[in-house]
């Protein structure tokens, strides 16, 4: 009982915001605020994988849960961004249930990964009401990123004393972990590429999105500086065109002196470094070219008329055996991944979704938020072009990839009365 009325208490502390949304209380801004840097951080500074999980369900989409059972803010579900997702994830289950048992998972297991979905983007959603509480979790996972990308740094290439040599690190130390007491272990130089391009994202905005001074500029830029240098060091080529796309849209959607400044600084040292390392750019570009999944995209299109009106199940991995030997398990092209799995429907919604998301985010592109929300898009949107194989999966690093700026642009509302918050976001 006592727990009972705690909740009910918890609940009630909702207000109405300014622009017709309901606002939270610090309480609960505070609640959802700690779920969110555990699930995005927790990557990091958690070891244990059920660990990490108990804490995300219990810290973030459990609280979600009981606001928006609670106090629900029926304007955040009438959208079409929210109607095409709802339809996505819908198809999801019906396709799940057609089918009845399907790349290993039943039914009831995509349930759960759409409500899932729906908690996690209701969460971020409505934290977006609160740009200023929002902007600070986000820095703050920043921050612990740069950290450990620096701890990363000078673990594997000071203490471990690797030789900054191109073809050992290519082939042999590549960087996707600390290596030390399971900390900032994200198994693989891809996703570790991504997960950290998000980052210079965030910071990049930090920099551009209004004056600071002289001492916060310059520890923003050394947490960009060793963000990028860990991305680099990835040798992830899909995160390198990501987060340099997603980065050149930020600039652009955050017009002034800073931004200028950025441009012109980070085209001469892009020319520099291209000068200076020709033989490993034309290594990588000229030489590995796509790393073998022109062959993989090949044979998707070959099997294309046996799977292209209804799929072949959400889960169903796409299987593909080299010719000299060796597999691989998906397409390398989170689109046709989609496509393969849950058919042209499938993959027309999640366009479909895609779109609303960039319009309603152009849409109200004089809000801070609303920028970042589609730089971070935009990196998304590029990577899965090539390297993500999944977004429909228990909370992991592709949802800060993916989920968290699509719950960005969803939380947004377009303003009626001048918000302080938003003007300092």
């Amino acid at each position: 009982m006592g727990l009972f009325h705690s909740v009910r208490r918890l609940a009630s502390q909702v207000a109405t915001c300014k622009n017709g949304g309901m606002a939270l209380s610090p309480t609960w801004q505070a609640v959802l605020s700690l779920g969110l840097f555990l699930q995005i951080s927790g990557l990091l500074l958690i070891a244990d994988g059920s660990t990490y999980s108990t804490q995300v369900h219990l810290f973030l989409l459990l609280p979600s849960l009981v606001l928006l059972l609670t106090r629900p803010d029926l304007r955040l579900w009438k959208q079409p961004v929210v109607l095409a997702l709802t339809g996505l994830l819908a198809y999801v289950i019906l396709n799940a249930l057609w089918r009845t048992e399907v790349g290993g998972k039943n039914p009831a297991y995509w349930l759960k990964i759409a409500l899932f979905v729906m908690i996690y983007t209701h969460a971020v959603g409505r934290l977006t009401l609160h740009p200023r509480t929002l902007i600070t979790v986000l820095t703050l996972c920043a921050a612990v990123a740069a950290m450990f990308a620096w701890m990363t740094l000078i673990h594997q290439f000071g203490i471990k004393a690797i030789p900054l040599d191109y073809a050992k690190i290519r082939e042999d130390a590549r960087l996707y972990t600390l290596d030390w007491q399971g900390l900032a272990d994200l198994k693989h130089p891809v996703v570790a590429g991504l997960y950290y391009g998000v980052f210079i994202i965030l910071l990049s905005q930090r920099l551009v999105a209004a004056p600071l001074r002289t001492w916060q500029a310059g520890l923003i830029l050394l947490g960009i500086a060793g963000l990028c240098a860990y991305v680099l060091l990835t040798f992830s080529r899909g995160a390198w065109v990501s987060t340099l796309v997603a980065g050149l849209c930020l600039l652009l959607l955050f017009p002034g002196r800073t931004s200028r400044a950025l441009l012109i600084s980070g085209a001469f040292l892009l020319l520099g470094m291209l000068v200076m390392f020709w033989p490993e750019v034309r290594n990588e570009w000229l030489v590995r070219g796509a790393s073998r999944r022109d062959l993989i995209w090949l044979s998707w299109l070959a099997r294309l008329p046996d799977f292209w009106l209804w799929g072949e199940g959400p889960g169903t991995s796409f299987e593909f055996t080299y010719p000299w030997g060796g597999s691989v398990k998906h397409a390398h092209s989170l689109y046709l991944q989609l496509w393969y799995q849950l058919g042209l429907p499938g993959i027309t919604l999640f366009i479909l979704f895609l779109g609303c998301l960039l319009e309603k985010g152009w849409r109200l592109r004089q809000q801070p938020l609303a920028r970042l929300g589609l730089a971070l898009l935009i990196l998304a949107m590029v990577a899965m072009l090539t390297d993500v194989h999944s977004i429909l999966l228990r909370p992991n690093h592709y949802w800060v990839l993916f989920w968290l700026p699509a719950g960005i642009l969803i939380g947004l509302r377009p303003p009626i009365t001048t918000d302080p918050q938003q003007e300092n976001a």
